[in-house]
């Protein structure tokens, strides 16, 4: 018998799923996907009347300072969002948070998306508040679920969204005072890479695994374990002292350890096993 869904499972806290109300908001998937999307789109042409027509996007933070921002913390925040928001209840086996708190999640992204656009208008104070508030609210929410569901191996994903959220602060002190300098952006992708790393690691090979089974393969991907750990720990040392010290012989020595050592982890999934997939 098919499990009823809309009933809250035991433990931690409970919460159903929403039936009513926009179909829009009852996964998270769907508006924040949407969301990057219509960004992409709105965000290039944006881009291209600020350097052709002379658009003042971005208002006192400058077009170029909006355009990187909005990568890295618009675009990509609603990227993963949308990611996380559908595979954090895979992990925990919770249900996924839908129906208004999942409207008062997408709106706040977007809201952070206007403000944005003329951070003046409101002030810049309260324009990186509205815009500094997603990120931190997004880690309390996969932290409570990670949490509720005794998924302790999912935490750094946590962490990672809070050092998203310290990027984005630094990032704003960085455009409005001149601190920092690029040291917030390139952390932001260093963010952004780590996460893929151990995400990546999990979904890749079993996808690989998938295909191999079904082929007849007896060779399969090393599954997740010490060797991928330890993985990660170098390429997020490698992209720390590129963070902060971009184009010295550490970031660089760094760098070449970590592509060594994520080759071997490459082979060590078996993806060209899966070259007659063509």
């Amino acid at each position: 018998m098919s499990e009823d869904r809309s009933k809250p499972r035991r433990g931690g806290i409970p919460r159903r799923l929403a039936r009513t109300g926009p179909a829009l908001f009852s996964y998270g998937f769907r508006p924040f996907f949407l969301g990057a999307a219509i960004a992409a789109v709105v965000d290039v042409a944006l881009w291209v009347g600020a350097l052709t027509l002379g658009w003042p996007v971005g208002g006192g933070y400058g077009f170029v300072a909006w355009h990187a921002h909005e990568m890295l913390f618009g675009f990509s925040s609603a990227v993963v969002a949308g990611f996380l928001s559908t595979a954090v209840p895979n992990w925990t086996g919770r249900l996924p948070v839908s129906g208004r708190p999942l409207m008062a999640l997408s709106g706040l992204w977007a809201a952070g998306r206007m403000v944005m656009l003329a951070p003046d208008v409101l002030g810049l104070v309260p324009s990186l508040v509205i815009d500094g508030l997603f990120l931190p609210v997004l880690a309390l929410v996969c932290g409570r679920e990670i949490v509720a569901g005794r998924k302790w191996n999912n935490l750094p994903i946590v962490g990672l969204l809070i050092l998203l959220a310290l990027a984005n602060l630094c990032f704003h002190l960085s455009a409005t005072t001149g601190r920092f300098g690029g040291a917030p952006s390139r952390l932001a992708v260093s963010a952004l890479v780590v996460m893929i790393t151990i995400i990546g690691g999990r979904i890749v090979p079993s996808f690989t695994r998938n295909w191999l089974n079904q082929h007849g393969a007896e060779r399969m991907p090393v599954p997740f374990g010490r060797f991928d750990g330890v993985a990660v720990v170098v390429a997020a040392l490698a992209l720390l002292a590129w963070s902060v010290a971009p184009g010295r012989p550490i970031a660089t020595g760094f760098a070449a350890i970590a592509a060594i050592v994520h080759t071997v982890r490459l082979a060590r999934w078996r993806g060209l096993a899966t070259v007659p997939e063509r």
